[in-house]
């Protein structure tokens, strides 16, 4: 791991067509420090993640609708989404070696794959910093708008639309 890589962040990301498997990093000592399950990505397979950047990440995983749709009917279905909804924290890598795995939930054949180690480029955290200016914008522009959005009874304003007139 170089150093312009941990400062800015990478992702690890492994895809297979194939079946189901795990993403394993381990720590100095050899012990397991992350592992992450995969999860079916479309059509092309499964793929696991791994974020080490300098901000939070939010990650959905997999999601059965039917299983939900038949437990709980009066809820809507959206809101079962945020039961798989996981925020990650900051997290980055030392400057050393790291070692990951992949462990195939198929016993039967070997799981084929490929690992991609993806630097997050420096002008990602600026386009961060300007989203998060654009939300600000936004919440402004609305929070201005308000009291024009409001709707006002004539009847609570001045006795009615000619409530003034006939007395």
């Amino acid at each position: 791991m170089l150093e312009d890589f941990r400062k800015n962040g990478v992702a690890i990301i492994c895809k297979s067509s194939s079946s189901k498997f795990k993403l394993v990093l381990f720590d100095k000592e050899g012990g397991v420090r992350m592992i992450q399950e995969s999860g079916k990505r479309g059509k092309a397979g499964t793929q696991a993640d791994m974020f080490f950047v300098p901000y939070t990440v939010a990650n959905i995983q997999e999601f059965n609708p039917m299983k939900y749709h038949l437990e709980d009917k009066e809820t809507p279905i959206a809101f079962h989404y945020l039961d798989s909804f996981e925020m990650q924290t900051a997290t980055l890598l030392e400057t050393r070696k790291h070692y990951i795995a992949v462990y195939g939930d198929n016993w039967i054949s070997d799981v084929k794959y490929s690992i991609t180690f993806l630097p997050v480029s420096s002008g990602a955290t600026e386009q961060l910093a300007l989203g998060t200016r654009e939300d600000l914008y936004n919440d402004v522009v609305r929070q201005s708008l308000e009291p024009y959005n409001k709707k006002v009874s004539p009847s609570k304003t001045s006795g009615g639309f000619l409530g003034g007139w006939f007395k």
